[in-house]
């Protein structure tokens, strides 16, 4: 099965990005 080339290149940065640092959501808003 021949794959096109856009398949390996998106295969190869399949990887997550870090999470973000977030800001915490318990803070009281207002």
């Amino acid at each position: 099965m021949r794959r096109p080339p856009g398949l390996a290149r998106r295969r190869r940065r399949a990887r997550r990005r870090p999470a973000l640092p977030r800001r915490p959501c318990s803070t009281p808003k207002g």
